[in-house]
């Protein structure tokens, strides 16, 4: 480097410290994930944890409590087939 010259010269782009306000982190999320959501609110909301929602009341957006709830009852569902089909002989004690 020439003397008195600080800084280099870089051909990379500076990191953002910032998101800017154009930028939509749902696009960027399902850009990283190569998936594409349908429904961007349904994908809000389930990211969307309920202290968020304290803290941002103006927002006024769902949070995923619903969602979870559903999702709960949907696991318990896969598990009672899973164990019903598995131990075919077994009484509801014992599964």
């Amino acid at each position: 480097m020439p003397r008195g010259t600080t800084f280099k010269k870089s051909s990379e782009s500076p990191p953002e410290l910032e998101p800017t306000p154009t930028d939509d982190p749902l696009q960027k999320l399902q850009r990283t994930l190569r998936v594409r959501f349908h429904d961007a609110a349904l994908l809000r909301q389930a990211l969307t944890h309920r202290s968020y929602n304290n803290e941002h009341p103006e927002r006024g957006s769902a949070d995923n409590e619903r969602l979870e709830y559903l999702g709960d009852a949907v696991l318990e569902l896969i598990a009672a087939e899973h164990l019903y089909n598995t131990y075919a002989t077994s009484n509801e004690g014992e599964l």
